[in-house]
C-alpha cells in the first residue's frame, strides 16, 4: 500500500492535485494537509507515508520548516513552487527534497514524476 501527503494552504491548488492523485490511481491513500503544522501531525501520526508533495511558502510552518523537521524521516519529498531561484533550489534541495514542481502543477509532469518511484 502507498501513501502520499499534499500539502499546499490553497485549497484550490490542493483539491486540483487531488483530483490529479486520484485518476493516477498510484496511491491507496491520499491525505491532505493545509499547512506545515497539519502535515507534520499527519506525518507523525501516519508513519507509513512514502511520498509527500509539500507547498514551501505557507502560513504558519512554510515548507523550509517542516523540510528541517523531516531530516531524519524517510520519504521522498517534492516540493511544489510557484516560481524557483537558486538560492531556494539549493537550500531545499540541502534539505532533502528531491525536485521541483512548479505551480500550477501540470497532471501529465506531476504523474510523470511520481512515475519513477518505486512504491512497491
Amino acid at each position: 500500500m502507498s501513501t502520499i501527503l499534499n500539502v499546499d494552504d490553497n485549497m484550490v491548488n490542493r483539491k486540483l492535485v487531488g483530483t490529479y492523485l486520484k485518476r493516477s490511481k498510484m496511491f491507496d491513500t491520499i491525505l491532505e494537509a493545509e499547512d506545515g503544522d497539519i502535515a507534520l501531525e499527519i506525518i507523525n501520526q501516519n508513519p507509513n507515508i512514502d511520498v509527500l508533495l509539500l507547498d514551501i511558502y505557507m502560513p504558519k510552518m512554510n515548507g523550509f520548516e517542516v523540510l528541517n523537521s523531516l531530516k531524519e524521516k524517510n520519504i521522498d519529498i517534492y516540493t511544489i513552487v510557484l516560481s524557483t531561484d537558486d538560492t531556494q533550489d539549493e537550500v531545499v534541495l540541502d534539505l532533502g527534497a528531491k525536485m521541483f514542481l512548479s505551480k500550477p502543477v501540470k497532471e501529465a509532469e506531476l504523474i510523470s514524476v511520481l512515475e519513477k518511484l518505486n512504491l512497491n
